[in-house]
């Protein structure tokens, strides 16, 4: 089952909601009142699903918000044909730049950070568009900080500091055997928490080629060696609670806004800056839209305390439906009273 599934279950659980689990799908599913609620990995029953499927569309997404003067990054769309014929154009867009694929699915982790020559992104673009027909490439700014901001009904209910992968020299091992002894750690974590290993990818050659390194590299002891600048933690990278209270004002106005501009229910965002806790008239601001909110940064961060959001999400399904819930929770336990007491023996 999806870690995010998991996380639901575990808290419809802890409020005895009922839950139709189907196995085969690593899907739960509430049903109250008259409605079914779904519950698939990332995807969820809170949000119009219209509105979902129109924030897949990472450009038209980025236009929305922008149209309405809110700070995105520079982004434009290329097609695999357009490509081919040569028949497209980096402008206005400077370098470094980020490539994506065009639609953001729940399961991708995909992006490949700070291409900063002409040559590299062009390799970069063949070796892309082999397995997608459609590419984003936006601006990207290497000295600013990551965090991801969970929103529910236009509240702001969690924040992660994310960062991207990285190894810690020793002196004696290379950076491709601290791979391995970091791959070890993060494997024993997979079950509870959505992180992926440290793999030599894309992005990982084009940040250490930046560096001047390669895999037999020996980093001296306490020496940091960054290998992607993507902070994922599907890509590797880690994540550590970060106090709401401590977001500037006007930057958690800025993310209501655009989720009440997007109108979904359920949405996290991705914010670019230097600090969160500063104004954003005084900083490089930029935030991208995550319709598929992963909830397992926020409830199982690898570094904090994390915050139960599936607890809180399905407790408004309570809400919506209470003499539904009431009548469910009555009728477990005459149930389960019922099994308890023993069945009399007569005798004639």
């Amino acid at each position: 089952m999806y870690i995010n599934t998991r996380l639901y279950k575990k808290s419809a659980e802890l409020l005895h909601l009922p839950i139709i689990e189907h196995e085969d799908f690593w899907m739960i599913e509430i049903p109250l009142g008259n409605r079914n609620y779904f519950f698939w990995n990332r995807i969820n029953s809170f949000s119009i699903q219209a509105n979902v499927i129109i924030g897949i569309d990472r450009l038209l997404i980025n236009k929305i918000l922008r149209r309405v003067k809110l700070p995105v990054t520079k982004m434009i769309k290329i097609k695999r044909e357009d490509f081919e014929s040569k028949n497209w154009s980096l402008n206005p867009l400077k370098f470094p730049v980020n490539i994506m694929t065009a639609y953001d699915f729940a399961y991708q982790a995909d992006t490949i950070c700070n291409i900063g020559t002409q040559h590299n992104l062009l390799d970069h673009m063949k070796l892309v568009f082999d397995e997608c027909e459609e590419i984003v490439i936006e601006e990207f700014d290497p000295r600013l900080k990551a965090y991801n901001v969970f929103l529910f009904k236009n509240k702001i209910l969690s924040c992660a500091s994310l960062h991207s992968a990285f190894v810690i020299g020793d002196g004696i091992h290379t950076i491709a055997q601290l791979m391995e002894i970091e791959n070890d750690r993060r494997s024993a974590l997979v079950e509870t928490v959505d992180i992926g290993l440290l793999k030599m990818d894309l992005g990982y050659k084009e940040n250490l080629h930046s560096l001047g390194l390669s895999l037999d590299h020996i980093p001296e002891a306490d020496e940091k060696i960054i290998l992607t600048l993507d902070p994922s933690p599907q890509r590797g990278g880690s994540t550590q609670s970060f106090d709401i209270k401590r977001i500037h004002p006007h930057i958690a106005q800025t993310l209501i806004k655009a989720s009440t501009v997007l109108n979904l229910e359920c949405i996290s965002f991705n914010i670019s800056c230097k600090d969160i806790s500063e104004p954003p008239n005084t900083q490089p601001l930029f935030i991208s839209p995550c319709c598929y909110p992963d909830l397992s940064m926020h409830e199982t961060p690898l570094s904090g305390e994390g915050i139960a959001i599936s607890k809180i999400m399905l407790k408004d399904l309570i809400y919506r439906h209470p003499f539904s819930y009431l009548k469910h929770i009555l009728y477990s336990l005459f149930n389960h009273n019922n099994e308890e007491q023993p069945h009399e023996i007569t005798s004639r």
